[in-house]
């Protein structure tokens, strides 16, 4: 099986190391201005804001939100 790299997929792979890059210099440049609970709410509220119409894409478009039950590989395995 051959696969090739779209443009795409080779955004997405790039995406999480250079938001993990740019959140480490953001850290050092402001860590004598902003207190570290501070800068973390601030992390977490941010991706929240990202985050929040996405999934709200996803629930609305009913991708999410399933009313049968889904077949887990391996779940019989689970099962007690």
């Amino acid at each position: 099986m051959t696969q090739r790299l779209t443009p795409g997929t080779i955004a997405l792979l790039a995406t999480a190391p250079l938001l993990w890059a740019g959140n480490a210099v953001v850290g050092r440049m402001v860590h004598t201005l902003v207190p570290p609970v501070t800068l973390n709410f601030i992390r977490w509220a941010l991706a929240f804001l990202v985050l929040l119409p996405l999934a709200f894409l996803l629930i609305v478009s009913g991708i999410v939100a399933s009313s049968r039950p889904q077949k887990v590989p391996g779940g019989e395995a689970l099962k007690a």
